[in-house]
């Protein structure tokens, strides 16, 4: 389908449509690396708690070590009990918390600069993968509160070194962070062009029969209502025969596209079932307006006009079977199929660029 991957992507113009198109697979990301944030704070200050037992330099900061593995633990709990889904804002909060614990440290334990701090600006862009405009403005309004504390409570000369440390591992983590969230957004961003191929039709660019079983399946899982069409272009190896296969395939890609189009209008996924077959699925539609369906799409393939002299219609036409009803389970959604292919049958069998439907045992 002409698309490279590896390539050079401008972040910038990719991040606001990826980031929607890979929400659950970002949201996945920020879950990892929260939970994984809380295990390395556990654990790191855990093992400072015990030292603090052991090496007097620690045993002063022990209310830190305390107050540090009492917010993770809470932290945890509360994301697993009700927030689950919400990492990405659990880990503002989780950096919020740990902001404060350092200025806590930075005001009543230490005269020098805060290596709490200086991480946590480092780390921010690493942590999180959201939008670019709100990890800066997190990252500023977090620079300016340490900055004024620092203002407040060091010695000038201290000051200095802590605001420059504060801005400078700002920068730096911005720029590494930026590099990792462009490696993520471009696995995303390839990955999702990969799923795109493995569903599409290399001809006609439709959703191919794999996506099509795929989509059927979670369909049948949700108990659902079900309208089934299936589609077949009349006389299609005569039209191969008279105009070539390079003709034939032109005249799919048109159909293909025109169905598309009709299916975003109309609430309808449109699949290409293989050779000269579509298959179409609804779950708004009842019986009586999948008929209509069906005539709206008959009109429509005969307005293309596409040249058919073998046919007696002179333009390339469609026929159509279509069936509905509840599916539990896969069986019964291919017993739905099998219904709708045997409409079709009697459709092309009695007429062509027609349309027959089968309900509740018999031909409508």
């Amino acid at each position: 389908m002409g698309i490279k991957f590896g390539k050079k992507i401008n972040i910038d113009t990719l991040e606001k449509e990826e980031f929607y198109n890979n929400s659950k697979q970002i949201e996945q990301v920020n879950e990892k690396m929260y939970i994984s944030s809380l295990k390395i704070l556990g654990i790191i200050f855990f093992i400072l708690f015990c030292l603090s037992f052991f090496v007097g330099i620690f045993a002063e900061t022990r209310y830190i070590y305390i107050v540090t593995l009492i917010f993770t633990g809470l932290m945890y709990l509360i994301w697993r009990v009700s927030l689950g889904g919400y990492s990405l804002w659990m880990s503002y909060i989780l950096l919020v918390g740990y902001f404060c614990i350092s200025y806590m440290y930075e005001v009543y334990y230490s005269e020098h600069t805060s290596i709490l701090l200086v991480s946590a600006f480092f780390l921010i862009h690493m942590i999180i993968t959201d939008r670019g405009w709100r990890i800066k403005l997190f990252v500023g309004v977090m620079c300016i509160i340490s900055c004024i504390i620092s203002l407040l409570y060091k010695d000038s000369s201290v000051c200095i070194i802590d605001i420059s440390s504060f801005i400078g591992f700002s920068i730096c983590g911005a720029y590494l962070g930026g590099r990792l969230k462009g490696l993520r957004l471009s696995s995303f961003y390839n990955l999702e062009i990969l799923s795109k191929q493995k569903d599409t039709d290399q001809l006609t660019e439709m959703y191919n029969k794999r996506r099509f079983f795929q989509d059927l399946a979670e369909k049948a899982d949700e108990n659902a209502y079900l309208g089934v069409l299936i589609i077949d272009v009349d006389w299609f190896k005569k039209h191969n025969d008279t105009y070539g296969h390079e003709k034939g395939d032109e005249c799919l890609k048109i159909i293909g596209k025109n169905f598309v189009k009709f299916g975003e209008e109309n609430k309808i996924d449109f699949y290409r079932y293989g050779g000269e077959e579509f298959i179409a699925l609804s779950t708004t539609h009842s019986t009586q307006q999948l008929r209509e369906v069906s005539n709206k799409l008959m009109e429509m393939v005969r307005e293309i006009a596409v040249p058919a002299e073998y046919s007696p219609y002179k333009v390339v036409t469609v026929s159509i079977g279509f069936t509905d009803g509840v599916v539990r389970n896969m069986t019964e959604c291919e017993n739905l199929i099998s219904l709708a292919d045997k409409a079709l049958y009697r459709a092309k069998t009695v007429s062509r660029n027609t349309c027959v439907g089968y309900y509740r045992d018999k031909f409508i």
